[in-house]
């Protein structure tokens, strides 16, 4: 499939965001992208049809016309079940489409993709509601002690069948969906929800439906996060093992609902590109730029030859997210040399160039992620280290990254350690 995006009516700078959700709806597809120049980053999948940002709106259109019509061309040349989709927020775009009335030559409204509506009742027609609920049932099962929050379900199901995909245009993926099969498979008798937050419950198989088994030791569920688990409806028991799963779930969850990432692997590459390029004296801007790009290139072209690099999951990662991400740590922390200062990411400093990084830069980074950890009322100790390790640095198995960032954060007064091991806040 061939597409033809248009961004060129994109005035509020989120052509880089509405562009990956594009190609996430169509992952396989090769794209042909009109946008402002320098407003959308490398693609291997993209080609990139730009117009300088001073351009007026009829200038743009100019433009885009003539895009179309050369993407347009050769349509009786195509293979028969080739498609040309044309992407677009502007509807005249459509009445140019249909004008042509070329059965391999459609159109699609870009606000379908990025702006999906909430749906209330099962899509019968993508999967039938039994089916579904039998993929529910298999992927609360697949947890040690038949239970899940609510919020964690969709990557659940999707390791139990691929079709729950958070991809727009994919109806199983649409929000609100998870909510409407918790519902339905509730009435069935199948599955109940529990816990003292009614927006994000925990959902678990009805008892009747658990396979007991023998000779294992079971603890109700810990109390680890600073709102305590309470339920009228009595939640099912769990090993000291899955609390501690649960215990780096809730890590990552604080974090990302703070705009922390954490974006573990593709984090700690960036620090290692930045480390390598600021020797080069880039401009700040640039330096940061060139970093996630770079990392974003590997990613991607090691996708591109069926490997793995950083980033297990099929989907695309939210690039402008990660970049924003970085951006916002290196605004909280004086890491980058200029002359014979160390300064923050401001804008004052954007076009200066970059002499070099603090030592322990990337500690330093690390630490305003988990000193939030620490302001929200978590554990942070001997006990949870484990946890730590595998929120901030996918590993649950070697915590030297993390020792070494509790260092940073005592050595620098950031934090005291109270007579339990426990940090608390200087």
């Amino acid at each position: 499939m061939e597409l033809l995006i248009d961004l060129s009516s994109i005035t509020n700078g989120r052509e880089q965001y509405f562009f990956e959700l594009t190609m996430a709806a169509f992952p396989t597809a090769i794209a042909t992208v009109v946008a402002p120049e320098a407003s959308i980053g490398f693609s291997a999948n993209a080609q990139m049809k730009t117009f300088p940002s001073t351009f007026n709106p009829t200038e743009r259109s100019t433009f885009l016309y003539e895009v179309f019509s050369e993407f347009s061309s050769n349509l009786d040349s195509l293979p028969k079940d080739e498609k040309r989709v044309v992407l677009s927020f502007q509807i005249n775009m459509r009445d140019k489409v249909s004008e042509i009335n070329h059965p391999q030559l459609s159109f699609q409204d870009l606000r379908d993709i990025v702006y999906p509506q909430k749906i209330n009742t099962w899509p019968e027609n993508v999967m039938p509601l039994e089916e579904a609920i039998s993929v529910l049932m298999r992927a609360i099962s697949a947890q040690k002690d038949a239970y899940i929050r609510m919020s964690s379900l969709r990557p659940a199901l999707e390791r139990v069948d691929d079709r729950f995909a958070k991809v727009p245009g994919n109806p199983l993926g649409t929000s609100g969906i998870i909510k409407v099969l918790i519902r339905a498979a509730q009435e069935k008798g199948c599955v109940e929800t529990g816990g003292n937050d009614d927006a994000n419950p925990f959902v678990f198989l009805k008892k009747a439906l658990i396979t007991p088994t023998t000779n294992s030791t079971s603890v109700p569920v810990a109390s680890v996060s600073p709102t305590v688990i309470s339920s009228s409806t009595p939640l099912p028991k769990s090993s000291n093992h899955e609390s501690s799963i649960l215990l780096s779930t809730q890590f990552i969850t604080c974090l990302r609902n703070a705009h922390l990432g954490p974006f573990q692997d593709v984090r700690v590459a960036i620090y290692r590109e930045i480390d390598d390029i600021s020797i080069r004296h880039l401009p700040m801007f640039q330096l940061i730029t060139d970093a996630v790009t770079n990392v974003r290139k590997k990613v991607e072209e090691a996708r591109s030859q069926g490997r793995q690099y950083l980033v297990t999951s099929k989907r695309n990662l939210p690039w402008s997210r990660v970049r924003e991400f970085i951006e916002e740590l290196m605004q909280r922390v004086s890491c980058m040399r200029v002359e014979e200062e160390f300064v923050p990411l401001r804008w004052e400093y954007m076009e200066r160039n970059v002499d070099g990084m603090a030592k322990g830069w990337d500690l330093a980074l690390d630490s305003i992620m988990l000193l939030h950890l620490i302001d929200k009322g978590y554990e942070i100790s001997t006990r949870t280290l484990t946890d730590l390790s595998g929120a901030l640095y996918n590993t649950r198995h070697n915590h030297t990254q993390s020792r070494r960032l509790i260092a940073y954060v005592l050595n620098n007064k950031m934090c005291i350690e109270d007579e339990r091991c426990n940090l608390r806040r200087s």
